[in-house]
């Protein structure tokens, strides 16, 4: 027999134990009045209810198993649910089907209220709110019930309805404990009034009950710490945990990791001493997080292994994917890509079944994408970046939701798509209500109109966005000015910021006001204000001052040092911006020190001071080298390009500014040119090995022979030069070329070879334009002819845009002018010299090393899915001895059987497919066979990294070509170094430049025969 008015005492006795902090008192009542009557679902729901909270998942599970037959459908429902675990996903979509169509005699309503709750997403969060309904029909006196029908309420949009929903509970509520959780959802939902507000507040803390008392410090910081102090007098074990995880969690979130530790310490001990999974896994996962933000990546590692090890028996899918998603930035922060990849693989796996179409997903994909992105994996992470925006999509079409837009659009406006970058921040500026549009989309917008040379629609978009400030963060500032000031109309752009500074200093917000005032002063340092900026930013530093905002003084005594110096005051001018290097080296950011002694040694160059002026560069340039690696998104990285160059080119034009440079100036140089193209290198190719040591000019002239020369090339906004090292001599050549003139004459040698048609080129067709051709050489080697004199072996350092020529195919000499290009003809460099390329100058190896012959080399044959590369590969074995070749068939030629085999072989030959990417270099790749160690695309920085002793040979037969009509390499410095592996060609065989490019050299000069017959 059941009792009901028994079981309704002792829910309602248990609803006291808990105002008064006593939890297992409260277990020990809802228990009972189970007992007394277990249809009753108030009880039964909050019994449920706080033990999945506390941890207690597989007690509960045990005591559920069996329904007990007076409980009816409630009981049956609980058991068939709890028998599933929580990150059985299928399970529960199985026995949701089977209560959807009423062949498990669990109500709808309770199987959405319990089955939602328990299997971690199952997609039922539509039928909330008639649940909900139903539920607090039957059962009114529950206030948990009453909210999980508001929290249906908000899901289904209708946010305006809780707070009646909430009156009318409270009205219905028959204790005291149950009403103070219904003010406290009322105030929650901002329906009341202020006076309203402090009136339920003040009530709330009269109460003696500390389960109620606490519920008045609402937005009150010190919530969390008078939540331990009370569950901690309470012996309330449960509550002080969560307190402590929460309060740990949200000093992560405000960038106070090390007080974090703190708390999340306290909070595993707890966990462990209670050896409850489901809240382990929590403050372990929580505890990792913070160990990873203060830089402590073993500690970090250990804490989130230790997660994942906790994941099947915690049975929460959420934290065990967050823990693999934790897990993939700390080895991405160590540089450990591999493991990288397979952490955040991981997180992919985890998501995708729970959560299809979820915020998680997409972002889980973002994330290996931009992991392998960094690697220079960037085939691979192509492969994440689509199938991320397919997400993205299929959650559009699914629910109408815009959210990952701006992602989707910072990926194509990455990979040089501007096209379809505009379409998805335009959707994701325009499919939602305006005042919640993100700034983000808008300022996508801003930066890709002005990149496709659309000035009026990016200054539209920028004053739209500025048009609605109350949705911005407070210490946002607008986009128009910046927009203006590129356009030439600085003036306009320094109205705008002027009304917004005096908008922010009436508001009274100290950091934004700064802030504002910032961005004014650098507008009016731009208009040539001199005197107004050193005011502005004068004002700024004593606001700083005032709540020690120190990345705003150091921008702000930047500032001051420029103005003064454009005033003429240069002491004071040399005095405010050491003041401010210093400040930046003592709170060390990478912005904040490059920006510092940049300017710092920008004002002693010009102040003719040079010895200071490269000791400040070298500052700039150590933190370049520093922290290239480390940059995170990479759209920062891509910022970061454009000025990471900017310390070597400053000390490069100290050095070789004059006519003729010393002796000393030329030897600086040399090593200022490696360290220059070293960081470019690393920018490039983030998981290379470091490069080799920088080499000073005696050291590179000793490992060149009598026939070689080593030729550099410097190429900045304001330097073309060359710097020609042989064995017996040095020199420096000003080329009279500049920058500009250099990228739009080999853009257009280049532009026939690499148009397609109909998405294929045709380079038989392709005319190569032999005056241009003779134009370059004259401009970049007929000035070091002099000193190149008998040195017919040139290893040659491109810089900037040089990277896209092919110098070996230059003209000597041009042909007599005709009807029709006469190639064979004209001379070429490759007739006289033979050329390597190297990415710097410390990648020169020994003489000695290069030396040997290939007389008895062994050959790895790598036989790929290509087109001919069976005939390829017999070819191979007819040309060497038996002993001297070894093959990896199609079935055996994976990408981490090559890596592994190549080490020892002289000469490597890859009949396999290639793909070719301009927009993005680094995506360029060799295709093989991917298996569980690597993904199949051999990228060119992969090549560098290896210890190979070859030089590769591969097929030539790209599978895809993308957007040849930019040039491959563009940017400054080696941003496309993997796009090319450095090729040696050999003097004296006269022949069309283009047809030299086309077939597999073997080692005794002989053309391999290709597929097809050619």
């Amino acid at each position: 027999m059941s009792d009901r008015a028994l079981a309704r005492r002792q829910w309602e006795a248990a609803q006291e134990r808990e105002a008064v902090l006593d939890l297992d008192g409260a277990l020990a009542l809802y228990r009972a009045a189970r007992a007394a009557d277990p249809s009753y679902l108030p009880s039964q729901y909050d019994y449920f209810q706080l033990m999945r909270a506390s941890g207690s998942v597989q007690q509960l599970r045990r005591e559920l198993a069996w329904p007990d037959p007076r409980g009816g459908p409630l009981t049956l429902c609980l058991a068939q649910v709890t028998r599933l675990r929580r990150d059985d996903v299928s399970g529960g979509r199985r026995l949701w089907a089977l209560i959807e169509a009423g062949r498990e005699g669990c109500p709808l309503s309770l199987g959405v209220l319990f089955l939602g709750q328990w299997v971690f997403t199952v997609d039922l969060e539509s039928r909330f709110l008639a649940s909900g309904a139903t539920l607090v029909r039957d059962a009114p006196e529950s206030w948990r019930l009453w909210q999980f029908y508001c929290n249906g309420l908000v899901r289904a949009g209708r946010t305006r309805e809780v707070a009646a929903v909430v009156r009318r509970a409270i009205a219905l509520a028959t204790n005291g404990f149950a009403k103070a959780h219904l003010y406290d959802m009322l105030h929650s939902y901002d329906a009341v009034g202020g006076w309203e507000a402090e009136a339920i507040a003040a009530a709330l803390a009269r109460d003696e009950r500390p389960g109620v008392a606490m519920l008045s410090i609402w937005d009150d910081p010190r919530i969390w710490d008078e939540r331990v102090r009370l569950a901690r007098a309470r012996g309330a074990w449960w509550l002080e945990w969560q307190a402590f995880t929460e309060r740990g969690r949200r000093k992560i979130e405000r960038s106070e990791p090390a007080a974090a530790l703190i708390d999340l310490d306290r909070a595993i001990v707890i966990a462990d001493r209670a050896g409850k999974a489901p809240l382990q896994i929590v403050s372990y996962m929580a505890r990792g997080r913070a160990n990873a933000k203060l830089g402590k990546l073993q500690g970090a590692e250990r804490d989130l292994l230790h997660a994942i090890a906790l994941g099947p028996e915690a049975e929460d899918p959420y934290y065990l994917y967050q823990s693999w998603h934790n897990l993939a930035h700390v080895y991405e922060s160590a540089g450990r890509f591999r493991a990288a990849a397979h952490a955040v693989d991981q997180f992919v796996s985890l998501t995708r079944d729970p959560l299809p179409g979820s915020d998680d997903h997409w972002m889980s994909l973002h994330d290996a994408g931009t992991i392998r992105w960094k690697a220079g994996w960037h085939a691979a992470a192509r492969v994440d970046f689509d199938s991320m925006v397919q997400t993205i999509d299929l959650l559009h079409r699914e629910n109408g939701r815009c959210n990952g837009y701006y992602f989707a659009g910072e990926y194509y406006e990455r990979s040089g798509d501007l096209q379809r970058a505009l379409a998805y921040y335009r959707a994701g500026a325009c499919q939602r209500d305006v005042l919640s549009i993100d700034g983000q989309d808008l300022a996508g917008l801003v930066r890709v109109y002005e990149q496709l040379d659309e000035p009026d629609s990016a200054e539209a978009v920028a004053r739209f966005h500025d048009s609605a400030p109350e949705r911005w963060q407070a210490t946002e500032i607008p986009l128009l000015p910046e927009v203006l000031a590129s356009r030439g109309r600085v003036a306009d752009a320094v109205r705008v910021a002027q009304a917004w500074a005096e908008r922010q200093t009436r508001g009274g917000h100290v950091q934004a006001t700064a802030l504002a005032k910032l961005e004014l002063a650098d507008l009016l340092l731009r208009e040539g204000r001199s005197q107004a900026t050193l005011r502005e930013a004068t004002a700024v530093d004593s606001l700083a001052r005032s709540l020690t905002l120190t990345d705003e003084r150091i921008r702000a005594g930047t500032l001051r040092g420029r103005a003064l110096f454009a005033l003429g005051e240069r002491r004071g001018a040399l005095r405010a911006l050491e003041a401010a290097a210093t400040l930046a080296a003592a709170h060390p950011t990478a912005d904040g020190v490059l920006t510092t002694q940049l300017a710092l040694a920008d004002a002693l160059a010009a102040a003719h001071r040079p010895q200071a002026a490269l000791a400040a560069y070298d500052l700039a340039a150590r933190t370049v080298e520093r922290v290239t690696i480390g940059l995170r998104g990479d759209v920062d990285r891509a910022g970061y390009r454009e000025r990471h160059l900017r310390p070597f080119d400053g000390a490069l034009r100290v050095l070789l500014g004059a006519p003729h440079p010393p002796r000393a100036a030329l030897d600086a140089a040399v090593l200022w040119a490696e360290r220059r193209k070293a960081a470019a290198l690393a920018l490039a190719t983030t998981d290379a090995a470091r490069p080799p040591a920088p080499l000073d000019r005696p050291a590179l002239q000793r490992r060149l022979g009598p026939r070689e020369a080593l030729l550099d090339y410097i190429v900045t906004d304001s330097l073309v030069a060359a710097i020609v090292l042989t064995d017996r001599g040095a020199t420096v050549a000003r080329l009279s070329i500049t920058r500009d003139s250099a990228s739009l004459l080999v853009e257009r040698l280049r532009r026939p070879l690499v148009t397609t048609f109909a998405g294929r080129l045709d380079l038989s067709r392709a005319p190569y334009d032999l005056t241009l051709a003779h134009a370059l050489y004259a401009a970049l080697v007929g000035p070091l002819e002099p000193a190149l004199a008998a040195r017919d072996r040139w290893f040659i350092i491109p810089d900037g845009p040089l990277y896209a020529l092919s110098f070996e195919a230059l003209v000597t000499s041009a042909a007599p002018a005709g009807p029709k290009p006469e190639y064979a003809a004209a001379s070429y460099l490759l007739d006289r010299v033979q050329v390597s390329y190297l990415p710097a100058a410390q990648f020169l190896s020994p003489a000695a090393d290069r030396g040997g012959t290939l007389a008895g080399a062994r050959v790895l044959a790598v036989a790929g899915d290509a087109p001919g590369s069976a005939r390829e590969v017999a070819a191979i074995r007819g040309a060497f001895s038996p002993a001297r070749v070894r093959v990896l068939s199609l079935d055996t030629a994976t990408e981490t059987a090559v890596r592994a085999a190549a080490g020892p072989y002289a000469i490597i030959h890859l009949a396999t497919h290639a793909e070719v990417n301009t927009t993005d270099p680094l995506a360029s790749h060799l295709r093989l066979w991917r298996d569980g160690g690597n993904d199949g695309y051999l990228h060119g920085n992969e090549i560098a990294m290896t210890r190979w002793r070859a030089l590769a040979r591969a097929a030539r037969r790209p599978v895809g070509v993308r957007n040849h009509r930019r040039p491959a390499v563009r940017g400054r410095g080696v941003d496309g170094i993997g796009a090319r592996v450095p090729r040696r060609r050999r003097p004296g065989r006269r022949r069309d430049p283009v047809a030299r490019r086309r077939g597999l050299g073997r080692p005794d000069g002989h053309v391999l025969p290709r597929a097809g017959g050619r």
